[in-house]
């Protein structure tokens, strides 16, 4: 399915989808949402018809408008790290277009337009729980990096990351097609940045992955 910018017009299904998604998401007031909105990059999902099926919005740092712990989270994680890192608000479906794998194609949208940055970061609930989002983001390559609970017994989250660019993610999308031995049967789970950095730096790896860039350019 089609995957564009927002536009204004778009805002009343959007709205629809947000609700449709408490308690995974944020409730949210119209004026709220159109705000959060206003302060990201925001990719909309359509039908054929170019209808909004469903939205997700990432965030640069170091806003103070975004009244968020979970933006202060990663601010602090950001400059401790010293990595380019940016937010994921929230991500909505309509309950229609679920179950379509329009979740993975509203990120997979977001890692190609982030793509110079280090890694894109959003949190999960643990409290209360949200077994299926925790499973769909390791999917996706997101590891946790931390964890916080906002009111004991009642709120709690899981703080994720998943790198961008050429690092760990992309190498393991083109692991099968480097001709190097340690390069078969791994995930992103199981590459360690030692690994990473010498299987990248070994001379078949450079060749290989400047031979595939060219291919896919």
């Amino acid at each position: 399915m089609p995957i564009r910018p927002y536009r204004h017009d778009d805002f009343a299904a959007l709205f629809a989808a947000n609700e449709a998604s408490v308690p995974g998401v944020g409730a949210e007031t119209e004026d709220s949402l159109a705000k959060w909105i206003s302060l990201s990059t925001c990719l909309v999902a359509t039908d054929d018809d170019d209808q909004a099926l469903g939205f997700i919005t990432v965030m640069e740092l170091g806003q103070p408008a975004y009244d968020s712990p979970n933006m202060r989270w990663f601010e602090t994680y950001a400059e401790e790290t010293r990595k380019s890192v940016v937010y994921v608000d929230r991500i909505a479906l309509s309950p229609a277009a679920r179950g379509q794998r329009l979740g993975e194609a509203l990120y997979q949208a977001a890692f190609d337009h982030f793509k110079s940055r280090d890694e894109i970061g959003c949190e999960v609930n643990t409290l209360p729980p949200n077994p299926g989002s925790h499973r769909f983001h390791n999917r996706l390559g997101f590891q946790s990096v931390g964890e916080s609970t906002y009111r004991k017994g009642e709120k709690a989250v899981m703080f994720y990351a998943r790198p961008l660019g050429y690092t760990a993610a992309t190498f393991c999308s083109i692991a099968p097609k480097i001709d190097f031995p340690e390069a078969s049967n791994i995930s992103m789970r199981t590459v360690s940045p030692g690994f990473m950095k010498g299987v990248l730096n070994s001379p078949v790896a450079i060749f290989s992955i400047i031979r595939i860039s060219a291919m896919q350019e």
